[in-house]
């Protein structure tokens, strides 16, 4: 009984040994949360807003005021290049040259009688040589130059209304196939320099004219690929191509705030009727596209003594401090483009107990 007693007393110890020696052991090593690194496909983009334009748009214009005499053509009418669109009145420019015309003859006869020294001036012709002494001082007192100059004015008010005429065509033609788009004038009114008469693009040729923020223009480069949605146009998503970036940035305002932007241009791929100039459109540029990129949590990610992104990575228990090389952010991951490996764990939320070689107790997190 006494033998039995003394076993039973030596095994507890024993137990109890071996048991305190694996607490002990085990108090030793942290518990940490682990990240098994993963290979995945990425894709990085900025997104932002424009509008849809058309990329071949003419406005016509008449530089010189004249009235319109007929209009061919309704907004929404498809026109092929070459065909008339509006007749001008150019009766008041014809006028104006023949009045100057006459002007000039006029002042032709003046300076030969002048020269003649005969006697018929036109009414009002000595307050006239008065002005151009005023307007010439070096002419004053001299009156054959100041008819010469009379001349050489009206000479050049004629060329004036010749060139105007030669410039403006009584008929306005389109200069492009297309869809017009805008008629600002009609039937009897009076053309403003300053506003196209009439507009035609081509709206099977359209672009997207969107704002990127100084903060992102960096990542994005002509050639990049474009997905482009708007709410005029839910079911459909439109492929691009960014085709151009502007070489100045400009401010923005809104509101109270301003914001520094550059303008890119994305060519629309496949548009089609649904697709209309004028259209806001939201904008995803891809700016990297990888099929195999290494992702880690940025909760893994800490800074060693000289300010250098850096991991643990656990291996036989133990933590390794470990530097990196971080690529593409993504919402909740970052891609990881030297020094770990697909498949090693990483320590998530490293605390500041964990050095290089610290025993850990690791549990998997994903």
């Amino acid at each position: 009984m006494k033998r039995i007693i003394i076993t039973v007393v030596s095994t507890i110890i024993v137990v109890s040994i071996i048991l305190l020696s694996n607490y002990i052991y085990l108090s030793s090593f942290i518990d940490v949360k682990v990240y098994k690194v993963r290979k995945a496909r990425i894709i990085s983009s900025v997104s932002s807003n424009g509008r849809v334009e058309e990329i071949d748009r003419e406005e016509i214009h008449v530089e010189t005021p004249a009235r319109i005499n007929k209009v061919m053509v309704d907004v929404g009418d498809q026109v092929r290049a070459g065909q008339e669109l509006i007749e001008l009145e150019l009766g008041d420019l014809e006028l104006q040259l023949k009045q100057a015309r006459t002007r000039l003859e006029i002042e032709k006869l003046n300076y030969v009688n002048m020269l003649n020294g005969s006697n018929t001036r036109l009414i009002g012709e000595g307050e006239y040589v008065q002005e151009v002494w005023n307007e010439y001082p070096e002419y004053a007192g001299n009156t054959a130059e100041v008819y010469q100059k009379r001349i050489e004015i009206a000479q050049l008010e004629v060329e004036k209304l010749e060139q105007k005429l030669k410039q403006q065509p009584r008929i306005l033609k389109s200069p492009i196939d297309g869809i017009v788009t805008a008629v600002n004038v009609r039937k009897g009114s009076i053309t403003n320099s300053l506003e196209p008469v009439i507009t035609i693009s081509n709206v099977k040729n359209l672009q997207v004219v969107a704002n990127v923020s100084e903060y992102y223009i960096s990542k994005i480069k002509e050639g990049q690929k474009v997905e482009i949605r708007g709410e005029a146009f839910k079911n459909n998503c439109y492929n691009g191509i960014v085709k151009k970036i502007s070489p100045i940035a400009k401010q923005l305002i809104t509101g109270q705030n301003s914001e520094t932007i550059v303008e890119i241009f994305v060519d629309v791929l496949n548009e089609d009727s649904e697709l209309k100039p004028g259209y806001s459109a939201e904008i995803k540029i891809i700016t990297e596209e990888k099929g195999d990129a290494l992702l880690i949590p940025y909760e893994a990610i800490t800074q060693d003594e000289d300010n250098q992104d850096m991991v643990y990575v656990v291996r036989n228990n133990r933590a390794y401090k470990r530097k990196i090389v971080t690529g593409a952010e993504l919402e909740t991951e970052i891609e990881v483009v030297k020094g770990i490996k697909e498949g090693e764990k990483v320590i998530l939320n490293p605390s500041k107990e964990i050095r290089s070689g610290t025993k850990v107790r690791a549990f998997l997190d994903n």
